[in-house]
């Protein structure tokens, strides 16, 4: 009996100690992952920190107010900077001056590679500052685990850099630089916006690699000195919303393709040098909110299934081209249009009767057609339009 008792004894002091034992070890961790938020809490990584800081001193503030917070221990809580909350990482720059109209506040100066030390950065905006005469630094190619990039407006010269480097995480990347692009950038096929405007690209629009880019879903080029017909390839870009190839010197038809962009809701084509038919696949498109083609050289008559099933259209501008026949009645079940212009073409006959229906249309412009001009049936005099 009594030996039972001492074993009965042994037992529960063994489940006294590993109880203890588990107790003291979630204090532990528990005390550890206090100590370590705390830390966090002090500010950023000391060397992160000191980067950024570097970083300061090779920009120029003329406001004396962009980077006035850049001071203290904690650079997570200074403007434009975005940390982790888990690791205290800087993860995010948005140093845009996008929202600023005085010029002072417009940072310029030279860009550190100290930027290097910031491993987990991801976002890098430095839009619509004034870094005139600054070449793109070849050190932004380096930072591996960037995914979103916006040089645009910032007044950069040069090259961009020729070097690969690891930016292959990238999602959007908008440079407007005079500058011819490197092959490898077209490699990036994580990219989901791609804007090239105003940097000077040359050649033919079919030259470049579309077909493998699944994901993209901005595309804008406008403002370069593109030339040649628009390739079937961009056909393939199935995810596309939005086609910015404007100002350039694309010659050729509109291709048919254009109707199997199924989620295309912006296009823009306008000052080129397009000289056929509009095919009728673009009034297939369902999501389509607002098409611009004008200042072309596009002939025949505006396909008559434009509008049937472009319930969201918004803006539709086909001014400056060489449009003939009558406006189709179609273009009455785009409910939602605000925006319409015609002008400069050869259009003639009645607006159709059904156009009082457009109860959201504030802007129609249908002056300089063809001699016989287009006018207001009776039943659409009820028009009030501030164009």
């Amino acid at each position: 009996m009594a030996c039972r008792n001492s074993t009965f004894q042994l037992v529960i002091l063994l489940l006294l100690v590993l109880l203890t034992k588990s107790l003291f070890t979630e204090a532990a961790a528990w005390s550890n992952n206090s100590s370590s938020a705390k830390t966090f809490d002090r500010g950023c990584i000391v060397k992160e920190r000191e980067a950024l800081l570097k970083f300061k001193k090779g920009l120029i503030d003329l406001s004396g107010q962009r980077l006035s917070s850049w001071v203290g221990d904690d650079c997570c809580n200074w403007v434009g900077v975005e940390c982790s909350n888990h690791t205290g990482h800087v993860l995010s720059l948005q140093l845009s001056a996008a929202d600023y109209n005085d010029e002072s506040w417009k940072l310029r100066g030279t860009l550190d590679p100290c930027l290097l030390n910031l491993t987990r950065l991801n976002y890098l905006d430095l839009s619509y500052n004034f870094f005139h005469g600054t070449p793109i630094p070849k050190f932004i190619s380096y930072l591996k685990n960037l995914r979103h990039l916006d040089l645009s407006q910032a007044s950069f010269t040069g090259l961009v850099p020729s070097t690969n480097g690891n930016l292959s995480n990238l999602d959007n990347t908008s440079v407007y630089a005079a500058s011819p692009i490197p092959e490898w950038f077209f490699n990036i096929t994580t990219l989901r916006l791609l804007r090239l405007k105003k940097c000077e690209l040359s050649g033919s629009i079919s030259g470049f690699p579309w077909a493998n880019r699944p994901k993209l879903l901005y595309l804008d080029f406008s403002s370069n000195k593109l030339g040649g017909n628009l390739p079937d390839s961009l056909g393939y870009l199935g995810n596309l919303e939005n086609l910015q190839l404007s100002d350039n010197s694309i010659v050729g038809p509109l291709p048919t393709f254009i109707g199997n962009l199924s989620l295309l809701e912006q296009l823009d084509l306008s000052s080129n040098m397009i000289n056929r038919k509009i095919p009728e696949s673009v009034g297939k498109i369902a999501h389509m909110k607002a098409i611009s083609l004008k200042n072309n050289g596009i002939i025949g008559p505006i396909p008559l299934n434009i509008g049937h099933k472009m319930t969201e259209m918004v803006s539709l501008d086909l001014s400056g081209n060489l449009l003939n026949g009558s406006i189709p009645p179609s273009m009455t079940e785009m409910k939602e249009l605000i925006f319409l212009d015609l002008s400069s073409n050869y259009l003639s006959g009645a607006i159709p009767p059904n156009w009082h229906s457009l109860k959201e249309l504030s802007y129609m412009e249908l002056s300089n057609n063809s001699s016989q001009e287009v006018y207001l049936s009776p039943s659409a005099q009820c028009l009030h339009l501030n164009g």
